[in-house]
């Protein structure tokens, strides 16, 4: 009798000494209270589609249909000023989040409440948001909105959805393989209108002429666009701080645009340029390679 109530109870302070030395993590099934519905209404121009009021620390969910998405899905926020909207998986995690109506980033961490105010660039793509907007490449039709209130007071919002095609006019150029063609003097245009996106070019030197790589302008300098040419060691990352600062190109040249910060926005403020021109502008700085 007595051994035999011995042995679990031997077998139980050996299983607390184990359990005393490891760190259980429970994971937690996310499960928001829902405000409701909304869709991404295929148009730049949507109709609100929900509104609210949030206290100061508070966070509203609604679930997003994006069935027949197109290139972008959107969620932005009008009427509200420092708010944040997130776009999240149904699981939880957060694709993409903002506090601004010029750009976002793929979590807070990342993200910077505050942006340089850079005049526009020659480009022609402006698409700009009301207040904090956020987009993503979507890759499924369910999502999670997120609009929360990290400010110290209550707010009201609009909470717009909508789906739409990128601006930038040389996609899909993500890779070296679909790489946009540079192959005349003249100004070049895209935007970093996703969050993971970088644009490539490269330069396919016509006869008999030396051009040169000459103006990378960003619009806006707070989402770290810079220019790279790969394979060139010596060649100077173009970011838009050094001014107009000129890079000679070689046939063959790989031009890379990318975010240095992983961060991404509408195209009035993801859009930069790039010009290629034939004698390099008075006053830059030529680099020799």
């Amino acid at each position: 009798m007595t051994r035999r109530a011995l042995v679990p109870l031997v077998l139980l302070a050996a299983l607390t000494l184990v359990l005393a030395g490891c760190q259980v993590t429970i994971s937690v099934p996310f499960d928001p209270v829902f405000r409701g519905d909304v869709v991404a209404q295929d148009t730049a121009a949507p109709d609100v589609q929900a509104t609210g009021t949030l206290g100061v620390g508070v966070t509203h969910y609604y679930r997003l249909d994006a069935a027949g998405a197109r290139d972008l899905v959107y969620a932005e926020l009008g009427n509200a000023s420092g708010l944040q909207v997130a776009l999240l998986r149904t699981t939880g995690s957060t694709l993409a989040v903002s506090r601004s109506e010029t750009y976002f980033a793929g979590s807070v961490g990342a993200l910077s409440t505050t942006a340089l105010d850079v005049a526009p660039a020659a480009i022609l793509v402006v698409f700009p948001c009301l207040g904090a907007c956020a987009a993503i490449a979507p890759t499924s039709s369910d999502y999670v909105v997120a609009v929360s209130n990290p400010t110290g007071q209550t707010w009201s919002y609009e909470l717009l959805a909508y789906t739409i095609d990128a601006t930038d006019p040389n996609e899909p150029n993500d890779g070296e393989t679909g790489a946009t063609r540079l192959d005349a003097a003249g100004a070049y245009q895209g935007a970093i209108e996703r969050l993971g996106d970088e644009d490539y070019f490269v330069y396919d030197a016509p006869d008999n002429v030396n051009a040169y790589f000459v103006v990378f302008d960003p619009f806006d300098l707070a989402l770290g666009l810079e220019l790279e040419i790969l394979d060139c060691a010596e060649c100077t990352v173009l970011d838009g701080t050094t001014g107009r600062t000129v890079e000679g190109l070689v046939d063959g040249d790989v031009l890379r645009v990318r975010s240095a910060d992983g961060r991404a926005g509408p195209s009035a403020a993801s859009g930069y340029s790039i010009e290629v021109t034939t004698m390099p502008p008075a006053g830059a700085g030529v680099s020799s390679r």
